[in-house]
């Protein structure tokens, strides 16, 4: 049995196969002052999109806190908790 996998990102709907693609869509949304970026996730053969917030870089390089009901993606990594 394998993890989640990321099958695209974005309100585009931009299929990635790298961390780094995640890593760079989901810097361009931050850039475009997005608040959540939605991916589809593959888990045990099923898909389905999940809205995931995106944590705001603080003046000090931090990121804010905070999370929604699915996740939260903090400088790249995300979490499912």
């Amino acid at each position: 049995m394998s993890g989640d996998i990321i099958r695209k990102v974005g309100h585009e709907h931009v299929p990635v196969k790298r961390p780094s693609q995640v890593k760079k869509l989901v810097d361009e949304a931050r850039k475009a002052n997005r608040k959540t970026i939605i991916v589809l996730v593959e888990r045990d053969g099923g898909r389905r999109f999940v809205p995931i917030k995106i944590d705001r870089k603080t003046d000090q390089g931090k990121t804010g806190q905070g999370k929604t009901g699915q996740g939260k993606i903090d400088q790249g990594k995300i979490d499912q908790g």
